[in-house]
């Protein structure tokens, strides 16, 4: 493709509900995320309309060279066909083929089983009928409180406390209902709080001030939980609040690993992501117990592909104490003693996209999925 080319796609131009469902499902065993993008952002875009080639390489966010491998890949998985004639390119969207057409495709269902044969025999099982078996399933969506959830304050409380060391009951004792409403003294917004509190060692005096800079008033009666965590950053304590040798701050925990008095700007950035509930939500315990564990490896030059590679799979499995983090390095360290190197160490991107090798990939995978446990 050169820059004074035009292209244009016609073709399908929406997807059911089942197609999807197929192509995040299915079609994914054998094709990446990037290239599943490609293919929504071609769906996305206006059909019919005529593209110049260097405008849409900026819309789709690629260079000529990794657009051409990508759409080579969509090509020989018959999810387009391409067209030229001197000057122009036509992209024809082909469907996504439905779950039941998908598994009597013996092309595609032969690529699939290629890369993970139990994976697909599972999917084959629990897609082909009409209601999924969710057997063997943990469901990890987040979950709406009902109305009726935590409406007593008093649950609300020992709730967040059995979650935090924070002192939580000490900040409500102490702060009137003027300041924090009854409206705001439920389970999310408490436990919010102490996550922001005991992440960044927050004093009980501190956090009210920031609560009262941070709450809006009004008929939208709310906590602005950016601006607070923007005023827990800037007032970053010293000191851990009491707990076991995990339950602290982890900024606190990682300051006492590197022996320094003050983190960077990327540790902290690190630490948050790590403790984000849209990143990995994972609690302090299981963060301290991470940061050692890297730090023991790597010294004060954190390995942060390997951090979030193991946040990642963390997240998924519901590592929510030190004791099972700490068992979970220990399996990984059994897996690994097989392998001839030290350690299999699987490297992520920021954007949890893998850059490691094929072969080290096929290892991590079945660790992840237990193949190696037995």
């Amino acid at each position: 493709m050169l820059n004074n080319d035009i292209i244009k796609i016609i073709g399908t131009k929406e997807i059911t509900k089942d197609r999807l469902r197929s192509l995040l499902l299915l079609y994914k065993e054998f094709l990446s995320h990037a290239v599943i993008d490609l293919y929504l952002s071609l769906l996305c875009l206006k059909h019919d309309h005529y593209y110049k080639c260097d405008a849409f390489l900026k819309t789709i966010g690629l260079n000529v060279e990794r657009l051409e491998d990508m759409m080579h890949d969509l090509e020989r998985n018959g999810l387009i066909r391409t067209y030229y004639r001197t000057g122009e390119y036509l992209i024809e969207l082909l469907d996504v083929k439905k779950v039941k057409d998908f598994f009597e495709d013996e092309t595609l269902v032969s690529s699939a089983s290629f890369k993970n044969k139990e994976r697909i025999s599972f999917l084959k099982g629990v897609m082909i009928e009409d209601r999924p078996n969710l057997e063997g399933y943990r469901e990890i969506s987040e979950k709406r409180l009902k109305k009726d959830d935590h409406d007593d304050e008093g649950d609300a409380i020992k709730d967040v406390k059995e979650r935090y060391v924070f002192p939580i009951q000490e900040l409500l004792d102490t702060t009137s209902t003027v300041l924090l409403p009854k409206e705001l003294r439920n389970f999310d917004d408490l436990d919010k709080i102490a996550k922001y509190g005991e992440l960044y060692n927050i004093s009980v005096d501190d956090m009210r001030k920031y609560l009262n800079r941070s709450i809006i008033t009004g008929k939208d009666l709310h906590i602005d939980y950016a601006t607070l965590e923007r005023y827990c950053i800037k007032g970053e304590g010293d000191s851990a609040y009491e707990g076991d040798g995990y339950a602290i701050s982890p900024m606190t925990f990682l300051k006492n690993l590197r022996k320094v008095k003050n983190l960077t700007t990327d540790d902290r950035r690190m630490i948050r992501n790590l403790a984000s509930d849209e990143n990995y939500a994972l609690n302090n315990s299981v963060i301290n117990v991470l940061l050692e564990y890297v730090y023991d490896r790597f010294g004060s030059n954190l390995n942060r592909s390997m951090i979030y590679s193991i946040a990642n799979e963390w997240h998924y499995k519901d590592i929510d104490t030190a004791e099972k983090a700490k068992k979970a390095l220990s399996d990984f360290k059994t897996v690994n003693k097989t392998s001839t190197k030290e350690d299999i160490i699987p490297v992520y991107d920021d954007s949890h996209n893998p850059v490691m090798s094929e072969e080290d990939m096929l290892r991590f995978k079945k660790y992840i999925q237990g193949d190696d446990h037995e």
